[in-house]
């Protein structure tokens, strides 16, 4: 299939993909109120860098507009350079708003915790996280797969730390 280069600017190329959130940024908790919390924190990071995104954008567009109204060599090369960073910050702006809809459409489908009870959930939290981890250790040494990998397996719901045998099946089939 052939695409042209306007065709390529055009798109829109997430930093994250919907998966990476809901498997990774998400997943990487064991509890849906921790899950909340994060959720939120990402959607709040996210609004600031955008909005300051927005704010470097619409002065750059100061600049560029002063710079075309010189006539000089150096003028005009520094406003192609600056042509290029408004057009690389207006797809990071594209990218950003679309990823902040795949957060609020996930935030959305998800229960709502109070600060209070994410507190609460604290140390079931940590039960279940801590003993994961462990789990992981112990595979990670008997295995010689590195933790972090075994994570993201189970992040991704390839393996489940409930089914050791499923575990080093999962991993056997992968070192073949």
């Amino acid at each position: 299939m052939e695409h042209d280069m306007e065709t390529l600017k055009n798109l829109v190329i997430l930093s994250r993909s919907k998966y990476q959130i809901e498997k990774f940024v998400l997943g990487q908790h064991d509890t849906l109120p921790m899950q909340f919390r994060q959720i939120v924190l990402e959607i709040r990071s996210l609004e600031t860098s955008l909005e300051t995104a927005k704010v470097s954008l619409q002065i750059l567009e100061i600049k560029i507009n002063k710079l075309a109204t010189k006539n000089d060599e150096i003028s005009l090369l520094k406003l192609k350079k600056k042509e290029i960073k408004a057009g690389m910050l207006s797809e990071g702006i594209a990218s950003s708003a679309a990823e902040l809809e795949i957060l609020n459409e996930i935030l959305s489908s998800i229960p709502w915790f109070t600060e209070v009870e994410i507190e609460q959930n604290q140390e079931e939290y940590w039960e279940k996280r801590l003993t994961r981890q462990a789990e992981i250790d112990s595979i990670q040494a008997a295995q010689g797969i590195s933790a972090g990998n075994i994570s993201s397996l189970i992040q991704a719901g390839l393996i489940s730390l409930q089914n050791e045998a499923k575990v080093e099946n999962v991993i056997d089939r992968e070192l073949k």
